[in-house]
């Protein structure tokens, strides 16, 4: 029986419509999160690496193609629907977690937009929301461009290497290396989406405290100012016999 599953899926990676499929998938996943385009990457990368089909080097530029379309196309719907995106009109934008994050985009895109959006490619929904910051914020093109091509070629470079290190760990067995291909790349992803969300967290902690310090300082200042006139008008108001 798993020879059997093993010669379909093998069979069917060797069919010339996978590119295809990793093509659309991909691209689907880079503005519609739910779709596993990284998972079927992965898969069929593993697949690659343990029987030599599909080719190798046609997957990576079709991956690497695919996630910059995938990019560009979120980019082009935080530009064109940025008003309405605002609104949050998918209930995943609703989340507590989902609007941390897009409030705190817009001012590191402006400040350092190249780590954002390398790193943002690597989180499965930040890659979407990143993305789409950076249209509706209105990142010129010239800018944005060199920066999603470079993104999308490190995370096509460090998904197929997921899955070369799951092929060379079980070059016999192509549906067992695809499995540990994609469980070693949602740990990773879990891995990075936790440091991610804690530096997240202690950088909202951080500039709370910067924040209720102003605050005090102002208060402060205030006072002073405010003690400071008073003390005026009490020596214009003295007698002047009493100065």
């Amino acid at each position: 029986m798993f020879e059997y599953l093993t010669e379909l899926v093998t069979g069917a990676a060797a069919s010339p419509w996978v590119f295809l499929l990793v093509f659309l998938f991909c691209a689907l996943d880079g503005f519609f999160p739910p779709v596993p385009g990284e998972t079927i990457v992965v898969a069929v990368a593993a697949i690659s690496w343990s029987t030599g089909t599909p080719w190798l080097p046609l997957l990576v530029l079709t991956a690497w193609a695919a996630a910059w379309v995938g990019d560009l196309i979120a980019f082009g719907i935080g530009r064109r629907f940025s008003r309405r995106i605002s609104r949050e009109p998918f209930r995943w934008m609703r989340r507590d977690s989902v609007r941390r994050i897009r409030h705190g985009m817009d001012s590191q895109l402006e400040t350092r937009p190249v780590s954002v959006l390398l790193t943002g490619r690597f989180v499965p929904v930040v890659r979407v929301l990143v993305n789409m910051a950076a249209g509706a914020g209105r990142m010129p093109l010239s800018r944005y461009l060199p920066i999603s091509l470079l993104a999308s070629a490190a995370w096509t470079a460090w998904t197929i290497a997921l899955a070369g290190l799951a092929g060379v760990l079980l070059p016999a067995n192509p549906i067992l290396s695809a499995a540990l291909a994609v469980a070693i790349a949602v740990a990773v992803g879990w891995g990075i989406d936790r440091i991610a969300t804690r530096r997240r967290s202690a950088r909202d902690r951080r500039l709370e405290h910067e924040q209720e310090q102003k605050l005090e300082q102002e208060q402060h200042e205030q006072e002073h100012h405010e003690q400071e006139h008073h003390d005026g008008r009490g020596l214009q108001l003295r007698p002047e016999g009493a100065r």
